[in-house]
């Protein structure tokens, strides 16, 4: 089976599951919210707030398993019963990890933000493959990642706010010299085993990184003909990261006093150029409205354009190459990728919903909150080589707030939970192939996708 990655739009968790208890527990609907936790979705709604966030976050996979695939183990050249199978692991690595905000006002019309999230695990996942092996569509990668997100809010006349943010990423690239060294050298005395000695040298290894990012530009109007209702819109741009991977190996080979043999030495020159995407961030747009005039409900609602059209893998291709024999061709061979791909993806939609309900509970202020969503897939059509798993998704989630005072600063506080459940429509994709020899053929001719993201967690916030 064929199934291929795509690095989703997704940096890390910030995007899957949203930043902040109250965010999450609406379904990460905010686009026309006020608060610390709409700096990822539309930074201009920061405006005015002064506090700290510090939060925990436990997030899980569970993915539905997959059939085992047949690829060609023993590098005959044809898959058969010969050949070993693979069952392709759908447990990824551990999600959880540390929530830090902070919104400072810079201004009397002027807010600064800055949203964090680190893994428990690593800061970092680089996960790429030949493209044959399964893993799900739009996830793996992203999952275990840090995301850093900082902007400014600007407050205008007549209930306009503007703010633009920079989501943090980068970009990288590798360089890798070496030569590969193989010796086999007969001994004087037949009776004697022949010497065989194989070096590697690296001569030069480097690692480059280079801040780069995708930026988010928003704006809120407070509607002057309506009470309590506000609108949102934003826009994110596109942003990927290619890293940049180059090989330069030389094999050199030795044959000596090997009975009736001449002694040969040959050399092989191998320029490759690698072409590793990372992960790929597709340009997004997002309108969203709020009411919240009255006191125990109020309404959030969001809808989000995603442009996946333009988006590619996340696998390795080569995408230049050569070998150069000066022994025996006196032109140099070029090297192709042996494994291509066909694969045509789509924009994508998102509809959310969130409700907030505030009630006094033993002279406490409580909020309550619920949210649902539906995701459309972004799957248009696949071709040759190429197996991908995608489905809709809808989402539902809850949340609680609790308003307290600070025991130590004496400065107000929150204490908020969340719980939020992404579930994939269950549902099977047909298997198409060039021919039964294909690497990756299935013994299946279809391929069950379905599974869900879950996520719970602890939220502290401090106004000061």
């Amino acid at each position: 089976m064929n199934l291929l990655l795509l690095s989703s739009v997704l940096a890390s968790p910030i995007d899957i599951f949203g930043f902040g208890a109250r965010n999450m527990g609406m379904s990460s609907t905010g686009t026309a919210s006020k608060g610390m936790e709409s700096l990822s979705l539309n930074p201009a709604g920061i405006f005015g707030e002064k506090s700290v966030l510090l939060g925990y976050s436990v997030l899980r996979t569970n993915l539905v398993s997959v059939p085992s695939v047949a690829w060609d183990s023993n590098q005959d050249g044809t898959i058969n019963e010969y050949d070993e199978r693979l069952q392709p692991d759908v447990n990824y690595a551990p999600i959880d990890g540390l929530s830090l905000g902070i919104v400072q006002p810079l201004t009397d019309n002027i807010t600064f933000g800055l949203n964090a999230y680190f893994p428990s695990a690593q800061l970092l996942r680089l996960h790429t493959y030949d493209s044959a092996l399964p893993s799900y569509f739009l996830f793996r990668s992203s999952l275990q990642r840090y995301g850093l997100i900082a902007g400014t809010s600007l407050a205008l006349p007549e209930g306009f706010r503007v703010g633009i943010g920079a989501d943090l990423l980068y970009t990288a690239r590798f360089v890798l010299t070496g030569t590969i060294r193989g010796v086999v050298s007969g001994e004087e005395n037949p009776e004697e085993e022949s010497n065989i000695e194989a070096v590697v040298d690296l001569h030069e290894t480097s690692l480059e990184a280079s801040p780069a990012g995708a930026y988010i530009f928003g704006v809120l109007w407070d509607v002057p003909y309506v009470e309590k209702l506000r609108l949102g819109a934003a826009y994110r741009t596109a942003h990927a990261n290619p890293m940049e991977v180059k090989l330069d190996l030389q094999v050199d080979g030795s044959l000596t006093n090997l009975g009736g043999f001449d002694d040969q030495s040959l050399a092989i020159v191998a320029p490759v150029s690698l072409s590793l995407l990372d992960f790929y961030k597709p340009s997004e747009f997002r309108f969203g409205v709020a009411w919240e005039k009255f006191s125990k409900a109020q309404l959030y609602g969001d809808m989000v354009w995603t442009g996946w059209s333009a988006a590619f893998l996340n696998t390795i291709q080569v995408s230049q190459g050569e070998l150069q024999i000066p022994m025996l061709y006196e032109d140099p061979i070029v090297v192709s990728d042996g494994n291509p791909y066909e694969l045509i993806l789509q924009d994508t939609w998102s509809y959310r919903l969130g409700l907030s309900s505030a009630w006094n509970i033993f002279d406490v202020q409580t909020q309550f909150r619920l949210g649902m969503s539906y995701t459309t897939p972004a799957l248009l059509r696949y071709g040759r080589n190429v197996t991908p798993l995608d489905a809709p998704r809808f989402t539902v989630s809850t949340g609680s707030t609790v308003h307290t005072t600070a025991p130590i600063l004496e400065k107000p506080m929150s204490i908020s939970v969340f719980a939020q459940l992404q579930q994939f429509v269950d549902g099977e994709i047909e298997v198409a192939y060039d021919s039964p020899e294909t690497l990756g053929n299935p013994g299946v001719s279809q391929v069950p996708v379905g599974g869900q993201f879950l996520g719970f967690g602890v939220q502290t916030d401090v106004y000061y």
